[in-house]
């Protein structure tokens, strides 16, 4: 009866190191990941404050709505490559006429975008305006109450 006793405790102890080492190793992984995470986080608040100081605050705007601009036209392009059959079994002057086509689409899709982000700038621009405006006339309402 001890021996199957002492073989049952040391199962019961192997399993249980097992467990453990399981566990530690699924810890150690999971704080790696978030120290890697936490590293490209650091870089990434690094890019944005160099940007941010070299480019200032409108530039910094300026520059990420290129960006964003640039990301759509590049989308619309792969979509209009596909739609008008570029890809596909096509003369060369058949191509160059799709690419002229393509060119121009964007062309206008680009312009297009440009003036929406225009136009949201002055928007929140007016915006901005009347909220200043606004927090004057609460500041004076508070002061004439007093």
């Amino acid at each position: 009866m001890k021996i199957s006793q002492t073989t049952n405790i040391s199962k019961i102890s192997n399993t249980n190191q097992t467990s453990i080492n399981q566990n530690f190793d699924e810890i150690l992984k999971s704080e790696i990941r978030y120290a890697k995470l936490e590293n490209d986080m650091q870089d990434k608040i690094k890019a944005f404050k160099s940007s941010l100081s070299s480019l200032g605050a409108f530039g910094y705007l300026s520059s990420l709505n290129e960006q964003k601009i640039d990301e759509k036209i590049e989308q619309k392009r792969v979509y209009l490559e596909e739609v008008l059959g570029l890809n596909r079994n096509k003369t060369q002057d058949e191509k160059e006429q799709i690419l002229a086509l393509i060119s121009d689409l964007l062309s206008e899709y680009k312009h297009k975008l440009q003036e929406q982000t225009k136009q949201n700038n002055t928007i929140n621009e007016k915006q901005n305006e009347l909220n200043k405006v606004a927090t004057f006339t609460n500041i004076a309402n508070l002061i004439s109450k007093l």
